[in-house]
């Protein structure tokens, strides 16, 4: 395909400043450029935000990653995959905000298959921290463990607890996707309103994040990034055929870089951009904060029974070393959103694969490469 350079986008402001390198962006900018020329990626994008004001913004590479459909752009259209879960959690808290809910009120007060001797003591707040015992995520285990669920649209709560928990509610940290299908459905119960409707009608819309979907209107289908025939296939049958509640809260939704960004300030504002106010100042310090003692384990992908960190519904940073006060999500295909408030530094980056593989030069390297440049 040949070598791919930089479409360079205005800044908002020159990055010293801001207390910020533009030796660093400069780093920054190839080592991205080395990652996009390699053979698994076709294309990405990045914005680095310092106190409000965007210091770099840069993208390159294809649209997609099998035919020619023109260049991928910051405002281009991608799955954010589990950053969806964010706003999952923004949704829960919303709810919280509202007494509609409290965080550690059993599931089983609220959908009733949990009411039974294995499920009856699973809380909100075992469900959004990720210490439940329902099924974790497929491949977050090197052993067989866990089986694969594909979900039924009618009966997937049921199917969802199946056989015994993993473990005890609170005692270990497991990353699950099924757990935020139940957020999902408590979403739907307690708002009235279908669990996708709420998150673009609550959180996206009022932050103007125009080019943030479920279902990704037809005119604008042509502006998605596709990694291959199978997931164009897949989002394009998702619009006709709608989205799974026990997918969707949990790896479902697809944005931009700008929109993500909009999102980030947000969280960094302690929950309010442009005067639009999303969550109380308090429900943000929640959910940054870690709420796991020292005596629940991990044993996700190769962890070995770590100590982990976790807030509510944000992994704190424990992949970032230069940024180890801040909050951050991740998603296959692959893309993230890192927010530190003590520098009030937001990056947003994708980085488009041929597939969902994880390679730490294109995760921890962006993380650890963008903190460095504070002055």
């Amino acid at each position: 395909m040949g070598t791919r350079n930089f479409v360079v986008n205005q800044c908002d402001i020159i990055p010293e400043e801001v207390g910020y390198s533009s030796e660093t962006i400069i780093k920054l900018d190839e080592h991205f450029k080395k990652i996009v020329n390699g053979e698994k990626y076709y294309g990405g994008s990045y914005l680095l935000i310092k106190d409000g004001k965007t210091i770099s913004s840069k993208s390159m590479g294809a649209l997609c990653g099998y035919e020619n459909k023109g260049e991928f752009k910051v405002d281009t259209i991608r799955k954010i995959a589990s950053i969806t879960k964010t706003f999952t959690a923004v949704a829960i808290m919303q709810l919280l905000e509202e007494g509609k809910i409290h965080l550690h009120q059993p599931v089983a007060e609220i959908i009733e298959e949990f009411n039974n001797n294995t499920h009856r003591d699973i809380t909100i707040f075992h469900i959004l921290t990720h210490t439940s015992g329902l099924p974790a995520m497929v491949g977050s285990y090197f052993e067989p463990y866990p089986r694969w669920l594909e979900f039924e649209r009618e009966h997937w709560i049921k199917q969802i607890l199946e056989g015994p928990l993993s473990n005890q509610p609170g005692k270990i940290w497991a990353y699950s996707t099924a757990n935020y299908g139940i957020l999902g459905e408590i979403i739907a119960r307690k708002s009235g309103m279908p669990y996708d409707e709420y998150i673009i009608k609550k959180i996206a819309k009022p932050l103007g994040m125009e080019r943030t979907f479920f279902i990704v209107p037809d005119e604008l289908i042509d502006e998605v990034s596709f990694g291959s025939p199978d997931e164009e296939a897949w989002i394009k049958r998702r619009n006709e055929e709608g989205i799974p509640l026990a997918y969707a809260p949990g790896g479902a939704l697809l944005s931009t870089a700008v929109d993500l960004s909009i999102y980030g300030q947000m969280l960094l504002n302690k929950g309010t951009y442009k005067g639009v106010r999303i969550l109380s100042r308090k429900s943000v310090e929640a959910m940054t904060k870690n709420w796991l003692s020292k005596d629940v384990k991990t044993y996700c992908w190769g962890a070995k029974g770590k100590t982990v960190e976790f807030g509510l519904g944000f992994d704190l940073n424990k992949g970032n070393t230069l940024a180890h006060d801040g909050f951050s999500h991740e998603g296959v295909g692959r893309c993230g959103m890192i927010l530190d408030p003590n520098s009030q530094l937001a990056f947003i980056y994708f980085v488009a694969m041929y597939s969902d593989a994880w390679e730490w030069h294109a995760n921890l390297a962006f993380r650890d490469m963008a903190w460095s440049g504070l002055l």
